[in-house]
Order: structure tokens, then C-alpha cells, then sequence
């Protein structure tokens, strides 16, 4: 889960980034955090549950 948050924690200051740069726009750091969390979330609730996007167990 480590290098996945730190995989997270990269795309979404280069993202921010990016918008900045090119766009003109910014968000606060309490919403990149708070987009952190919720892919955060994401990820570990989809991992917890043993999703696999193909099913093999036929």
C-alpha cells in the first residue's frame, strides 16, 4: 500500500501541476488532500475485498 500511496501522492501534484501551469487553476492543498483520501479509500476498500477485474474461478 506504501508505493501505492506514494503513486497517488505523484500523479496528484503533477496534476495539480498541470492545472496550474496550463489551465490557471489551482486548489487548495486541503482539496488534494481530501482527493487523496478518497482514492485512498478507493484503492484499500477494492483490495480489502479481493476484487480481480477478470474472473478465472470458472
Amino acid at each position: 500500500m506504501r508505493r501505492v500511496s506514494l503513486s497517488m501522492i505523484v500523479y496528484l501534484i503533477w496534476d495539480e501541476r498541470n492545472k496550474r501551469i496550463f489551465e490557471g487553476k489551482s486548489a487548495l492543498p486541503a482539496q488534494v488532500f481530501r482527493k487523496f483520501q478518497i482514492l485512498f479509500f478507493m484503492v484499500l476498500r477494492f483490495h480489502e475485498k479481493n476484487h480481480f477485474l477478470i474472473n478465472v474461478a470458472w
